[in-house]
């Protein structure tokens, strides 16, 4: 494996735009293939990922109006600040 990548490895945006289809659920197979190889050597596409897999998560529980796991909202803001 390469050494993982704190900064976008995609400067044209592509990374972004496909970022927001995998969350969205809206990727073809050969979409989250590329993705899950891109991730392994961009820690930026794979911190960016995880961020908004929580927040969707985050949104759905409150949607629901269930109460928010402790540890989630934990881990939410500590991503969020260290992103600071």
């Amino acid at each position: 494996m390469e050494n993982p990548s704190e900064e976008p490895n995609d400067k044209s945006g592509n990374c972004i735009e496909l970022l927001q289809v995998m969350l969205d659920g809206q990727a073809s197979n050969e979409q989250r293939g590329y993705f899950d190889e891109h991730i392994e050597k961009c820690i930026y596409c794979l911190k960016e990922y995880n961020l908004g897999s929580e927040i969707k998560e985050l949104m759905r529980i409150r949607a629901s109006k269930q109460p928010v796991p402790k540890d989630l909202i934990n881990t939410i803001r500590t991503v969020v600040l260290s992103a600071k």
